[in-house]
């Protein structure tokens, strides 16, 4: 996802990237925080106060980027956050001092659904809290090309927190109505799972590219998580004409509209693994209504595509009222 903010056109703002999250190397990612403000100070000699955007998660992260936060603030520059965080709400519980503190140094928090806006609010009274989607590139080429067969694609790690157990256990069900069905697995294996079922295609991780191509030529794309945010995955499905199977996790509700999406419950047990394998069954022998993916087209270039979120985000960057740090 950041790696897609790389490609937005924030005109008259001109991006520059300050790397502080090192996966497997956390010292290493809280040194380059802390060498934030000597990274920083030389540019405020050079030209227009830079704004400083910070992408926050929760635990380690509101230490670090919120460093960054806290810094920039104290520095009066512009600060503008987005949160993405699976984890925020349990997070705010669990350290509410830390989330406000980091919280109030900003003078925009971008949030990715109603939740966790609410939530912000409870930690920050009055805060300038906005809405803003994951961008996602939308092709050229319309939606309802050749499709691989009757395949659902499951994207992301191969682990409990995106459902992927939910799934292996609906399958069987799935294949009694639907024989002529596959399914294909992608992603790193995570906590919870240590192998994919015999008589399931596991691609392992792919290139964004890679899935993307994967999900063109699907007939259905499930993310059945038990904790999410607003994935990127189902995103990617929609901008390649793919219907989606998911739960209602995370924002989940940031999607009103779209109408080739099929949510079943956040539940678990044998119910629930019916309820998910039924759903995929009625998207895989339904017929396909290319009115709905045009709508779902046009509603993802409103509020998702890189020009939409970009315009947000110039928006967010661009004081429109006195900064509270004046």
């Amino acid at each position: 996802m950041i790696t897609e903010y790389g490609h937005l056109d924030t005109a008259p703002f001109r991006q520059r990237r300050y790397v502080t999250y090192r996966p497997g190397r956390p010292v290493l990612g809280l040194l380059a925080a802390l060498a934030f403000p000597a990274w920083v100070l030389p540019l405020l000699a050079r030209g227009p106060r830079p704004v400083v955007h910070v992408h926050l998660s929760e635990g380690g992260s509101f230490v670090r980027e919120g460093f960054v936060a806290v810094a920039a603030s104290l520095l009066r520059l512009r600060v503008v956050a987005t949160l993405h965080g699976a984890r925020f709400l349990e997070f705010v519980a669990e350290r509410p001092r830390l989330a406000r503190a980091v919280l109030r140094a900003c003078d925009v928090v971008l949030c990715l659904g109603p939740v966790h806006a609410a939530a912000v609010q409870r930690v920050v009274a009055g805060a300038d809290v906005r809405l803003v989607m994951n961008p996602v590139d939308l092709p050229g080429r319309g939606t309802g090309g050749d499709r691989d067969g009757l395949r659902v694609v499951f994207g992301g790690e191969v682990g409990t927190r995106k459902g992927v157990d939910r799934l292996f256990r609906a399958w069987p069900s799935v294949l009694e109505r639907v024989p002529g069905a596959r399914l294909t697995v992608c992603g790193p294996l995570g906590p919870g799972i240590d192998r994919v079922p015999p008589g399931i295609d596991y691609a392992g991780t792919l290139t964004r590219e890679a899935l993307r191509g994967l999900l063109a030529g699907a007939t259905v794309a499930c993310l059945p998580s038990r904790q999410e945010v607003l994935p990127v995955f189902i995103l990617e499905a929609l901008a390649e004409g793919t219907p989606v199977v998911a739960t209602k996790a995370g924002e989940w509700k940031s999607f009103e509209g779209v109408e080739t999406i099929r949510w079943v419950e956040n539940e678990d047990g044998p119910v629930a693994d019916a309820a998910l394998a039924s759903a995929i069954v009625s998207v895989l022998t339904s017929g396909r209504v290319d009115e709905r993916f045009d709508r779902t087209r046009d509603w993802l270039r409103e509020h998702a595509s890189r020009a939409a979120v970009a315009s947000t985000l110039v928006r967010a960057y661009s004081p429109q009222r006195p900064s509270a740090h004046g």
